[in-house]
């Protein structure tokens, strides 16, 4: 059986390695294209979406509060990038550090004058890793309007090709 703990950072380490897989499709392609709008949506503007959304769930799960708002992600392309890779290492790292029994517990927060609200761990984190789901499905929509390559995102795949490092790196060490 494995924990929630270890689901959890299996979720995460797969939304690394789709929004690698995203990213590298999107570096074929050159600002102009990855700015552009198809109804009414970019690339880069989702993807900055994703890594305002992911710095607001993170400051949910590390202090259990609504977030202030975030600084906007940068719109150069590179360092956007850098944004999406590092937010989502932050919520790893923090994620990591966590005893296991804390992704069985309840964390809540207080939106406006509302009630506090309070949601089990694993579902935050699972409503984290759906949207970014969300949002690169999204993009994904785009890529062929777009000309970059399609890129398969099976979670499925993720968990072969680790399972195949995995056996690799046991064969080599």
């Amino acid at each position: 059986m494995i924990s929630w703990k270890s689901h959890a950072l299996y979720l995460i380490d797969y939304q690394h390695w789709a929004n690698d897989r995203l990213l590298e499709a999107l570096d074929t392609l050159d600002d102009a294209m990855r700015t552009q709008e198809i109804a009414g949506k970019s690339a880069t503007g989702l993807l900055r979406e994703m890594v305002t959304l992911d710095r607001q769930w993170l400051e949910r799960l590390q202090h259990g509060a609504h977030p202030e708002p975030v600084d906007l992600p940068p719109h150069e392309w590179r360092e956007l990038k850098s944004a999406v890779r590092l937010t989502f290492r932050q919520i790893q790292h923090f994620l990591e550090s966590k005893q296991s029994d804390w992704f069985e517990g309840e964390i809540g927060w207080r939106v406006g004058t509302q009630a506090e609200a309070h949601h089990w761990v694993t579902d935050v984190v699972t409503c984290l890793c759906e949207t970014n789901t969300r949002l690169r499905g999204q993009v994904l929509l785009l890529l062929p309007h777009l000309g970059a390559p399609v890129v398969d995102i099976n979670y499925l795949l993720y968990r072969r090709e680790m399972k195949q490092s995995l056996e690799n790196a046991r064969r080599m060490g």
